[in-house]
């Protein structure tokens, strides 16, 4: 049952740093943040890419581990809601990376 609960935040992970950024998961970001960071995000280098969505399975893995309950939530859900709050999360995971990669 690990695995498949790492599977499927490396498949979100992979999606998340191949797509735009529109800060979705942030209402009250500003327009350019919002650019500063899909600018940051279209630089990433390979190995960029690969630090996150190991970085973000890794943290589910730990979450998991622990039981989070928010973790829990995302996984256990019988609808797509789980798989959208994931997605709100590892895109927010994202940006915080990023942040702190280009400070």
């Amino acid at each position: 049952m690990i695995a498949f609960k790492s599977l499927i935040p490396q498949v979100i992970a992979e999606t998340v740093v191949g797509r735009p950024y529109d800060g979705t998961e942030m209402s009250n970001q500003s327009q350019s943040n919002i650019d500063r960071i899909e600018s940051w995000r279209k630089n990433m280098t390979p190995e960029q890419r690969l630090s996150f969505i190991n970085y973000a399975v890794q943290y589910c893995i730990d979450a998991n581990k622990v039981k989070a309950k928010w973790f829990l939530q995302c996984v256990n859900s019988k609808t797509n809601r789980g798989r959208d709050k994931l997605y709100v999360w590892i895109q927010h995971w994202l940006a915080g990376f990023l942040t702190k990669l280009n400070a």
